[in-house]
Formats: C-alpha cells, structure tokens, sequence
C-alpha cells in the first residue's frame, strides 16, 4: 500500500488497484481499475472538471484491516481487504456505507452499491424525469436523449448529508432505491469506476463543494437576466426591427431579439461557411456593421441580437490541439468550430443558442479524431460545444458569454444557459428547472407561454425569460387588451427585481445555490416540502406558485404580494387572485427586496435610485451584488456589495444599511435609497441616523427636506433619502411603533386612574387612523368599544354616560379642527345637537348621535378630497363616476382627454391630494358600501365598482371597511 499526506492506493485480493484521494475538506475521490495506473477521463482531461487539491496536510490512519481518511470535516474509512467504504461526518454519524464491494472488470464495466436508510431522501441527476423532484425509488439512464433527457448529470444528493457524483461520460444508469428499497445502485457496462463522494451539512453545501469540482455557475451579461424574444422565423431584418420597436411602443422591457435558423442562407445549416440569407438579411459587403444596419438599428434601441445555431462539428480535435504544446507536428492546427462565427459577433452578434439537432442522436459507427467512440463522446458533446463557444466568444470580445442550449450534461453550468425544450406543458419545465437547480445548474428558464395569465406568471419569475415566436405569432403586442395589460405588469417586476436576482445569481456563482430553489433546499426538515413541484423559491425571499392556486408555506410569516395579507405558517392556502395576478407569490418574513425603478431595457440610464421593500420579522439580512455585468472583472473581485439589515422588536423597527464594499468600473459615487417598509402600525418616530424626521404633509413643498409618510391603505412607511454617500457612511433608520400588546394586557399594566385618559389617547389614535383612511366601520367599531368601556367603569351608568357622551362629542370636534376643519362645517346640522345633550334621553341615543358625528367626519374626508376646481380633474372625476364598473387606467384617462399621463398624474395628486390610482380604489370602496347598504347583493356591487372576482372584492372590501360586505347587507 502507498499512501502521501492526501491519498492512498493499494491492491485488492482479486487483482484489482483502489486509489482514494482526498480534494478538499469532505470531498474524497475513488478509483477502481485493474492496474497501477489511472488514466484521466475526458472530464478532467477537457478541463470540464477541475480538482482543487487537498489545500493542507490530513489525517491518515492505519487500523488494523482498514484505513481512514479524516479531513477534520467528514472521515472516509477504506476496508483494505475489499474496498468497502464508510462515510461518516465529524462527530462521527455514519451518513452511509457501500453495500458490498465496489467491482471493476476490463469487459464488465463497474458497480457501486451504497445502502439507504429508510427516512433518506435523494435529489439531483439534472433534467431526467418530469414527474418528480424526490427521486428516491426511480431508475435513471444518464444517456443525452432527445425531449426524455436533455441534460442527465450523474450527480446525487441525500437528505443525510453525502453526496455522489460519477465521473464518466459513458452510459451508465442510476437506481435509487427502485429494484432494492435499501439500496443505491450505480452501474455501467464499459470504463473504470472514478466516482467523487461529498460530505455536507446540508443540500447548500453539498451543492458548494460538488461546484468546486464541477465548475461553479459563470455569471451571465447583466442584460441577459431580462426579457429575450425570439422572432418568427420567416421574418426579414425590417420585420425583426419593427418585432423590437413594438416592445418600445408598448412600453414592455425587452433586451435581446433573437432570430430562428431562417436568418442562414441554407436551412438547417450544420457546415461552417455559414451566410446571412440573401434575401431576407441583405447588407453590402461594404458597409457590414454600423447605425446603418439593421444590428445597429436594433443596438440603437437597446436591443442585443442572438442567433441560432446547428452544429455536428468534430469538436474533439480541436480540444487536443490546445492539450499539445506547442501546437502540432504532423500537420495544420485543425479550425476551430467557433472561428466561422467571428465575423457575426464582428458585426454586433451578442448571442447563440445552440438547438440540439444531431447531438441528441446516435452516431455509433462515428470515429472521433480524438480516438474516443460514439459511446465515449455522446454525453460529452454538449459540454465541449458550449465550452468552445463560450471559450471562443471570451477570448474575442473580452466579455461575458450569453449561450444558452438545449442539452448539456456535467459541467454545463460553466458555459451556457439552457431553456427546457419541448414539454408536454409547462408544468413539466417547471421539474426539469427544479431538477437542474439540485443538480448545480442555475441559470434555466422555458419558452413563455403568453396567451394565458399563468403562462406569464410563470414565465417571468424565472432565473431569466424567453418568449419564442418560431412558427407562431407569440408577440405581447398582439395580445389581447387584458392579457397584454397584465403582460406588461409582469415584464416591469421582473425588470424592478433585477438587482434582486442579480444578486442571488452572484451567490450561485460563488456558492452553485440556484437562483430558482426546490423547496428542499431552504426547508430540508420540512416533510411537507420534499416532493412539491408546483412552487419554488425564486432567490431567498420570493415563494412562487406556478399553475396552482394552492400553495404550501413553511413555518414563519409570510406576506402575500398581491394583497399585503399576512400569512403564519406551516399551512397550506387557497390563493384568491386579483384580476391582475397570474398565480401565487409570497414575501417571506424578513425579506429586504431591491429594485430598480421601470426601465426599458438594462442600461437604459444609470440606475441612480434603489428601492428597498422591507418586509420584517426579527432579524434579517440581505447582500446586494453589482458590477460592471459585461466582463469578468466579478471573478477578480471587482464587485460592490451593500449589505443591508432590518430589526424588528415589540416597539421598533430599525433598518441598517453598510457602507458599500468594493469597487468596479462605473459604480456611482452617490445613490438614492427609496425605504418602502411594511409596519404593523404608523410610527410615532422616526430618525435617520438618530436625527429625529418630521413626517411629511399631504402637500409637501418641493424643498420640504428629508421626511416619512405612512400609508394606512398599503401599511407601509416610505422614506427617500437622496445623494447618500454609498461608500462613506453607515445609513440607519429607525421607527418606533406602537406595540402590538393585546388590550387586555395593557389595561391589567396600568391603574385606574390613568386608564380613562390612555382609553381616550387610544380613542383618539384609532379614530384618526380609521377617517384618513375612509373606514366608516373602523371609525364605528372603535367607537363602540370605548362606549362600552366608559359606561362599564361609571360608578353610575345613569347619571354619568351624559358625561362620557360630552367627552366623546369634544373628540370628535378636536378631530375635525386638529385637521383645519370647522367643526359646523364637518357636522352640519348635527353641529347644534352637541350642545344640547340633555336633549338625548337614552345612552342608545347618545351612542346614535356619535356614530351620526363620526359618520360626517368620515365624509367630509372624501368630500375635501373631491372638492377640485380644475376644470380638467373635474372631468376626470366625472368619467370614474359614470363608468366607475370598468377597469380604467390612467393612461387610458389621458388618452380620452388629449394630455400626457404624466402631467395628467402631477394635476391629479396636487388637486385632490391622493394618486389616481388611491382615488379610484376609495371610490370603488366607498361606492360598492353605498351600494350594499341600499340592498343590493355582494355580486351585484362586485360588477358595478369594476370587480369581476367576487371573492376578492369581498377580500379586499373587507380589508378597506373592517367588515365583510354580507355584514353590511344584514
């Protein structure tokens, strides 16, 4: 036996060789053939797997008839007698241990069997099934294979800790538990046994230390992680223009333009002299790049252009010219596959997508010039296509690679994206995507269906989006009104979360964590999420639900997007959708969410202002990534990252955020920060760096300073904080909110005596919070509670609720002039009745009287609201009072009048006080009250306030007014 301070190999008794290495703490290499020496694979001979070295000296123990191998991590024990292996974590837990001997024979291929405990879970093997994530009691063929299997990786994760990846390029197949319950079988007919086995704490640092072998996920160009589309394959350059102005028109972001194999002068042209089509893509050999073409035309509108490619090149040739220094000696450096393709990126080609097309069949005559069989090089194909492309477009341009393929197989994560190819829905694409993510390849998405809502949903909460028209007549623009509506909705939050998933994509490139989460991975303890395959994590905070209505949340709040609602869980819930949401999305609790003002596309502007969406629960943190989203400098360090905190505690929430670390070409100095915190309650505080600010009046003045405002309708407190030093200055806001304590418990923490006035201050505050935001039966229920907490504490009910009906009345007047109103103007001719209480024989009337007064100071809200001269806002109240039963816009407002939206929303909010958008939903509100309380059904005042979901109208009305609207009806 031999062995250094890393590795060991020793002879078995039937004549075969185990050589175990150790590659970094809880990664071990084993090896098994019948002689002393042990040839590289392709995979490490092509560079596409990579061994980082042991990087320090570990343990290595003789006992007796075996050896162990303890990084300090995870201990490989090696029995010498028979190569048995026993894989334990460092406090000694067995994770697990081969069933029998590995084998190896010259003519019989090898096998290697590990047992299975009955609680264990298994995940990973890359895009081999979609019907399911949890592959425990499944058979796997890792053969590339044509819709069944585009991109097998034999690569396996356990839910006890370990992990398997098999280092062959050779058909193998996996079976996890299907032919023996207890067993993990992993066998193939030719090629030693090379495998690697990983120890971990959980699925994130399995992923982590599988990627340090198998290449960690390249970062794509910034813009890539936006909208692509690709255009009908019949069109010509002046019809692929008119595709990307119709995005502008419509104002839908959209970065890249792609064309079908149409744009080649020959169809399905596999050779490498390819030609624009004459025809269709004429440009004069004169004049090939500039404005003037149509490649400038679209770049001049912010648009990339992809190509599509066929390829059924002898890649291997190429591939041991570069292993051979000094070039060849016995004849010309074989052309290389992606030389053809330089003249197109010359003129302005920023992308390929690489269609499967003969890489998906079989060869098995077919000799490769590097020696290897069909059988040897069919898995392996994909991986070097896309490795030559990437390599080749790197070395010319100096900046990120967008390749995005079909197939793929180990190692694909390096060089290219993939899209999902032909399913039979995308509820399939969705498993293959999830598949991918637990197989540590991250940057995946499908072709968008965009006739449906869910289609689009779907579509745009994925690690990057794709529409493709090819035959068909996939355009936004022709889509019908509601559709394309909700279209744009989408494309522009996909557009806003932009630093949010560049973020998490910078984390998968350092840690192989996918930007598109199987459940398992953030909730491994969870039984409940082991097998769902219609919702994912998209990045740590976003839960989505795609095609269902029903989702699944995890222990801990979470917040609806849509509506605000928040959830407890574990629990599963029947999502309500509003009109303009194609399915399920969840905030989880803590989330700190950045985002980009509307763009577009990437790199329209500077992006000088970030908006944070604060969602907290207790302590929370969020790392937000940038650089330059061209080159590779992120590689060499050349990243800024803002690190931002938020604390929430019984009486306050403090949000944190670190000064900038890091440089790279381009970043701003200063920025904006825009907080958007969603609070329990309106602070009674709040300061910036522990400088009290004010809050912000309902018509600020343009040099008002720094101030808050409180949005009661949307709970949220935003703040703006313009020109902050990024760099230079910790940044840290806090707001003291008033405690959520029960009001039992406050009354038993406080006397007598001081109780009336703290009823009267928690009067007032509820009272106040309920008329600024419309609710007439908040407004009443606070004041039947005080009403009946002052009469129960009189010494007399019959002589003092007089005294308590006085009180209340000087209330509800210091309400009115608290907000400039006269009092006689707010009540009118229930003014008088306040000063002639003895008149009220009963505490019914006098209860009556106040819910009377209460009643007027709510109305007169709206009504100093409404109360506009502008002839121009008059006309526009008047077209949402008779048509109050559509859907309008604002835009589609502007459009009618002849003014520009935007000078139309400045005049709206200066002349009524409120954004367009908060009016109509007042007045909906207010109307479908109206409505109920004169009898009519809750379906009927749905349809006439614009509602066409009944169940959320009542959702939503019943969030506005505090009541159910059957309740008004009774």
């Amino acid at each position: 036996m031999d062995w250094s301070d890393s590795s060991l190999q020793f002879e078995l008794p039937g004549g075969n060789w185990m050589h175990v290495e150790v590659l970094a703490a809880g990664t071990f290499r084993v090896r098994l053939n019948d002689s002393t020496s042990f040839a590289e694979p392709p995979l490490i001979r092509y560079g596409i797997l990579r061994e980082p070295g042991s990087g320090g000296r570990y343990a290595i123990r003789r006992l007796n008839d075996s050896v162990e191998l303890d990084t300090g991590k995870a201990v490989l024990a090696v029995d010498l007698r028979d190569g048995n292996l026993l894989l334990r974590d460092a406090v000694g837990t067995e994770l697990t241990h081969t069933a029998e001997p590995p084998r190896f024979r010259p003519e019989g291929g090898f096998q290697l069997r590990f047992v299975l405990a009955a609680e264990e879970s298994l995940y990973g093997l890359g895009d081999v099934t979609r019907e399911r994530l949890q592959k425990r009691g499944t058979t796997s063929d890792m053969r590339v294979t044509n819709i069944s299997a585009y991109a097998p990786i034999p690569f396996v994760m356990s839910s006890r800790g370990w992990a398997l990846l098999m280092n062959t390029t050779r058909r193998h197949t996996f079976d996890l538990g299907a032919a023996k319950n207890d067993e993990l079988l992993v066998e193939g007919p030719q090629g030693e046994l090379d495998c690697y086995l990983f120890a971990g704490s959980g699925f994130g640092e399995l992923l982590d230390s599988y990627t340090e072998i198998a290449g960690k996920p390249t970062l794509l160009p910034i813009w890539a992680y936006g909208l692509t589309f690709i255009s009908h394959d019949t069109l010509n350059a002046r019809e692929v223009v008119d595709d990307a102005l119709r995005f502008r028109l419509e104002g839908i972001p959209c970065d890249m333009i792609g064309l079908a194999g149409g744009w080649m002068e020959r169809s399905y042209d596999h050779s490498t002299v390819k030609a624009w089509h004459p025809e269709r893509f004429y440009t004069p050999k004169s004049a090939l790049t500039g404005p003037h073409t149509f490649i400038g035309t679209l770049r001049s509108h912010g648009f990339k252009l992809s190509l599509l490619l066929y390829c059924d090149y002898d890649l291997s040739a190429h591939e041991e010219f570069e292993l051979r220094e000094g070039g060849r000696v016995d004849g010309e450096a074989p052309e290389p596959w992606y030389a053809h393709l330089r003249p197109f990126v010359d003129q302005g080609t920023a992308s390929f997508k690489l269609i499967g097309s003969r890489q998906l069949q079989n060869h098995p005559n077919r000799q490769w010039a590097n020696g290897m069989s069909d059988e040897e090089m069919h898995n392996l194909y994909p991986v070097l296509l896309a490795k030559q492309m990437f390599t080749g477009y790197l070395e010319q341009t100096g900046r990120r690679p967008m390749m995005y393929t079909l197939a793929g197989y180990t190692g694909i994560q390096q060089y290219a994206a993939t899209w999902a190819g032909q399913s039979r829905n995308d509820k399939e694409a969705l498993v293959s995507m999830l598949n991918h993510g637990m197989s540590g390849h991250v940057h995946t998405t499908c072709d968008m269906f965009i006739h449906t809502k869910e289609g689009i949903h779907f579509g745009f909460l994925q690690p990057w989006s794709q529409i493709n028209s090819w035959a068909y007549f996939r355009h936004p623009a022709f889509l019908e009104e509601g559709v394309r509506k909700l279209f744009k909705t989408y494309a522009r939050l996909r557009y806003r979360l932009l630093p949010y998933i560049y973020s998490a994509a910078h984390v998968a490139a350092r840690t192989g964590m996918p930007i598109l989460r199987a459940m398992p991975l953030h909730f491994p303890d969870d039984p409940a999420c082991s097998d769902l395959l219609h919702q994912y994590m998209l990045g740590p905070s976003l839960l989505v639900g795609a095609y269902t209505d029903c989702v699944y949340l995890p222990a801990g709040r979470w917040f609806d997007y849509w509506t605000g609602e928040a959830h407890e869980g574990p629990k599963r819930i029947d999502c309500q959708l509003p009109d303009d949401a194609g399915g399920p999305l969840f905030v989880r609790g803590g989330a700190i969410l950045p985002m980009w003002p509307d763009i577009d596309n990437i790199g329209q502007t500077p992006v000088e202002r970030i908006a944070l969406h604060i969602y907290p629960n207790g302590g929370s943190e969020f790392a937000m990534y940038e650089d330059d989203g061209v080159t590779f400098g992120y590689k060499e360090g050349e990243v800024a990252v803002t690190v931002m905190y938020c604390e929430e505690t019984a009486e306050s929430v403090k949000v944190r955020i670190e000064p900038r670390a890091g440089l790279y070409a381009g970043l701003p100095a200063k920025r904006d920060y825009e907080l958007i915190v969603h609070v329990r309650d309106k602070p009674t505080r709040l300061s910036l760096n522990g400088v009290r600010l004010p809050m912000q009046p309902k018509r600020s003045k343009p040099d008002a300073g720094r101030s808050w405002k409180f949005d009661r309708l949307r709970g949220t407190l935003r703040l703006l904080i313009e020109d902050w030093e990024v760099a230079e200055a910790e940044l840290c806001v806090e707001a003291l909110i008033p405690s959520a304590a029960p009001a039992a418990a406050v009354r038993r923490a406080i006397t007598p005596t001081a109780r009336k006035a703290v009823s009267a201050a928690e009067f007032e505050k509820r009272l106040e919070a309920a008329w600024k935001a419309g609710r007439h039966a908040e407004a009443l229920d606070a004041l039947r509670q005080w009403w009946a907490s002052r009469t129960k504490l009189a010494a007399s009910a019959e002589v003092e609720w007089r005294m308590h009906l006085l009180e209340g009345c000087l209330l509800l007047a210091r309400q009115a002039s608290q907000n400039g109103w006269l009092a006689v103007e707010v009540f009118g001719e229930d003014y008088a009745a306040m000063f002639n209480l003895q008149s009220i024989a009963t505490k019914e009337q006098g209860m009556a009287l106040l819910e009377t007064l209460a009643g007027h100071l709510v109305r007169y809200m709206h009504r100093s609201s409404e109360s506009v001269v502008h002839p121009l806002i008059q006309e526009v109240i008047h077209i949402l009072e008779r048509e109050l039963d559509r859907q309008l816009s604002l835009n589609e407002v502007a459009e009618r009048l002849h003014v520009h939206p935007s000078h139309l929303s400045r005049l709206f909010k200066r002349e009524i006080g409120h954004p367009f958008s908060e009016y109509v939903w007042k007045l909906k509100m207010e109307r479908g009250k109206t409505f109920l309380e004169n009898g009519l059904k809750v379906y009927e005042a749905a349809a006439k306030t614009g509602f066409k979901d009944v169940s959320y109208f009542s959702r939503v009305f019943r969030k506005y007014w505090g009541v159910p609207p059957v309740e008004l009806r009774r």
